[in-house]
């Protein structure tokens, strides 16, 4: 929530964001209280992972791109898949290890 508050201004969207998490699942007809996160498949799940990938991926990556990279280096991310490509393997090793620290840092 805290990516959205950046971003969103009005209180009433975020409130309106917050039930939409809390307001569980229907399966085969069996509702279910939502634990954590949102349902796989929810209509909001994407939207929510582009704003957290925004801040937690994209920024953080062309920043390392600009301050590491000596070779070329291509990003393409659609969702939450995305695909790295770099002139140098040491580079893409450097930016592996580097992701997966930040990954780790949030929980991904």
């Amino acid at each position: 929530m805290r990516f959205l508050e950046h971003r969103i201004a009005d209180r009433r969207v975020l409130a309106l964001i917050r039930k939409w998490l809390k307001a569980g699942v229907l399966e085969g007809g069996v509702w279910a209280a939502s634990e954590e996160g949102t349902p796989q498949g929810s209509s909001i799940s994407p939207l929510l992972a582009n704003v957290y990938l925004h801040y937690v991926f994209d920024l953080w990556a062309q920043n390392w791109r600009r301050h590491h990279a000596k070779g070329d280096v291509i990003i393409v991310r659609w969702a939450d898949d995305f695909v790295v490509g770099f002139q140098h393997a040491n580079e893409a090793e450097r930016f592996t290890e580097a992701l997966r620290e930040r990954f780790q840092r949030f929980s991904l």
